[in-house]
């Protein structure tokens, strides 16, 4: 029997992740543990006041609801070892928005979130509790100089997604493997690594992707990579959304660590203004800085923007990242820090508000880790680039009947 080369990669693919004894447990298990999920008493959930605005407490809330319906109402997510059906997380935010529309007192709505939900607060586990609590930074949505063709100016590209780059989505060959997706390229008869982010800057590779704008600057083009979503300012005064669109599947690594580590920053200059000025200050080094983060991403355009990963429009200070292994999509939640001892003159009052979860980032990952969308612009760049706080979350779902 003669395999077609589709066939024999998805075969080696799935051999590769198949468990040794080939048992294949539910697709989610109630015994999973995850003691960072703590169950919080009615009585001490913390006093529920919003430091936001309503309109975007709402317009956020709305897109959540959007984006929830088209999940299947009994797909099951993972909330430590809970099981959180999409049914439950949509009825959570609904019940939520009518509470808004009631008009309640600050004390009354209180009250009917105690009654109606129940609420998880991310803890450090026993044996982490000398590392920090949860950790929040922010990003935003740059805008750009850029041109359509190359020239004097703007010489580093965007590329679209190349016409090589394959996706695997590992669960699609056994429902008890994990939610991985692998990118990657065909090589004879193997699937390989796609090519990292020194090979791609080089000019060399990829040969097949569409090149679909030019930038004045590698750094703008890594501060795009890392954003994920962009506009884009041509000479003739127009202005188009760029959003992610693939990634060449390799592991970020922070530039700014890269730097902290060579000794060529302090750690407290991790901030896109300081590494930019180290650039202009070192150009014959900055090809070694940019590699040191193998991750690349490849773009497409978008009518609207940012798009977090759940396929809606983020709002700013209502939308943030989170880790998809660890969270539900969508997740009802309430986010509080000191941001004037994050940002300074940046901010007059502490962050308390109702944040959904409805984007990733590569940077995002384990439970103590949450980024926040702070804007788009300069001054939404400035507050991203400053936030690193430390604070609290807390997780709202509706109450079951059982």
């Amino acid at each position: 029997m003669v395999f077609s080369r589709k066939t024999v990669l998805a075969l080696l693919v799935l051999i590769c992740f198949l468990p040794p004894s080939c048992s294949y447990p539910p697709r989610v298990r109630q015994s999973v543990s995850a003691p960072y999920v703590v169950r919080v008493s009615p009585l001490d959930i913390p006093v529920f006041i919003d430091t936001g605005d309503r309109e975007s407490l709402r317009d956020a809330a709305e897109k959540d609801i959007s984006a929830l319906s088209r999940f299947d109402p009994d797909q099951s997510f993972l909330l430590g070892g809970m099981v959180v059906k999409a049914l439950r997380l949509k009825a959570t935010v609904q019940v939520f928005l009518h509470l808004l529309d009631e008009g309640l007192s600050r004390q009354a709505f209180q009250e009917e979130l105690a009654r109606r939900f129940d609420f998880y607060k991310i803890e450090r586990t026993i044996e982490a509790v000398d590392k920090d609590p949860l950790l929040i930074t922010g990003y935003f949505q740059p805008e750009l100089s850029a041109s359509l063709t190359p020239n004097d100016r703007f010489t580093y590209p965007l590329y679209g997604v190349p016409a090589d780059l394959v996706r695997v989505d590992i669960r699609q060959f056994n429902p008890a493997l994990p939610a991985v997706t692998i990118w990657g390229r065909v090589s004879g008869q193997r699937l390989v690594p796609y090519y990292p982010r020194k090979e791609i800057d080089s000019g060399r590779w990829p040969a097949n992707a569409p090149v679909l704008a030019w930038l004045a600057s590698p750094v703008d083009g890594l501060m795009l990579h890392i954003q994920g979503s962009g506009i884009l300012r041509f000479e003739d005064g127009s202005r188009r959304f760029i959003h992610y669109a693939a990634s060449n599947g390799l592991p970020y690594e922070s530039v700014g660590g890269w730097l902290i580590g060579q000794g060529l920053i302090k750690r407290d200059q991790a901030d896109w203004s300081h590494i930019r000025a180290w650039v202009e200050a070192n150009p014959d080094r900055l090809e070694d800085a940019l590699a040191s983060n193998p991750r690349y991403i490849f773009f497409k355009w978008g009518k609207d923007g940012p798009v977090g990963s759940l396929g809606e429009v983020l709002t700013p200070l209502r939308s943030v990242a989170l880790d998809p292994s660890v969270y539900p999509p969508g997740a009802l939640c309430f986010l509080e820090f000191d941001a004037r001892q994050a940002l300074g003159s940046c901010v007059d009052r502490d962050f308390k508000g109702f944040v959904f979860n409805q984007d990733t980032g590569a940077a995002i990952k384990g439970p103590y880790r949450l980024d926040l969308y702070c804007g788009t612009g300069g001054r939404a760049g400035e507050v991203a680039g400053r936030l690193k706080a430390k604070g609290a979350l807390y997780l709202m779902l509706l109450k079951t009947q059982e």
